[in-house]
């Protein structure tokens, strides 16, 4: 399902891409589609209620930008390898807000390197981040949790029959600790939501990112005071679901 899904690489966008958040959020949009087309290929996605699936996508949009990000990452050169040629790390310094992260994004990308040499490991890792119970508006968390607990027992068993037990053992806790962290630089990258310029931004993705407008010359504000603070910086869609609900479908069949 991952393979089908993100195979092509051709339009992916790394966060060292974007000169700025407005363009940052732009780019967000192929993860969205990409994210749907593999959520909607998991039966234990497909069975949840619908709030639910929203909640769970929307939360974990930031994450996957940054997981693809490493998954890029050339650890010698420092450098992200994309199909449009190299991008070298330090561009991240000159968009305003990525500079003070600048440090702690290389490093997840260089810790993802040592830990996920085995390529099979990115898809698992996925779906762990997929079914994160306490994202916000996620309705049945004791369900969304046990699923995610299946998939940390897949992840253990597979680094068993791939390594050994000693080395499962020794490797399981740094994988999850590792996703904590990625957790905690999306999270702070998500504060960035706050200095989008809306008239800059896709409607579509505005909705997915919770972003809305008092007037049109007030400054872009949340629907929520947790939506820059949440991993993603995301929040419910409250008083739009079914405007939320139309939009994901309709970049699911994009």
């Amino acid at each position: 399902a991952y393979e089908q899904s993100f195979s092509d690489a051709s339009d992916d966008t790394t966060p060292a891409g974007c000169r700025d958040v407005n363009n940052l959020v732009n780019s967000s949009g192929f993860i969205v589609k990409k994210l749907i087309l593999f959520a909607k290929k998991l039966p234990d996605f497909v069975g949840l209620s619908q709030p639910c699936q929203i909640a769970l996508l929307k939360g974990v949009v930031i994450c996957t930008l940054f997981l693809r990000s490493a998954v890029h990452y050339h650890r010698d050169r420092d450098v992200w390898l994309t199909p449009k040629g190299e991008v070298p790390t330090a561009i991240l310094k000159e968009i305003p807000g990525f500079a003070e992260l600048y440090d702690d994004h290389l490093r997840f990308c260089r810790q993802f390197k040592l830990l996920f040499q085995d390529p099979y490991l990115v898809p698992i890792v996925q779906v762990l981040l997929l079914f994160t119970p306490d994202r916000p508006s996620v309705g049945d968390r004791t369900l969304v949790s046990n699923v995610q607990d299946r998939y940390i027992c897949l992840l253990k068993h597979y680094l068993e029959g791939r390594t050994s037990f000693t080395e499962a053992r020794r490797k399981l806790p740094k994988i999850l600790l590792l996703l904590e962290d990625l957790q905690d630089l999306a999270e702070r990258h998500g504060r960035l939501l706050l200095h989008v310029n809306p008239a800059e931004v896709d409607p579509l993705l505005l909705e997915v990112f919770d972003i809305a407008v008092k007037s049109s010359s007030a400054a872009p504000v949340a629907t929520s005071t947790s939506t820059a603070v949440n991993i993603g910086g995301v929040d419910s869609l409250a008083g739009l679901p079914g405007a939320a609900m139309f939009s994901l479908r309709r970049m699911g069949q994009m």
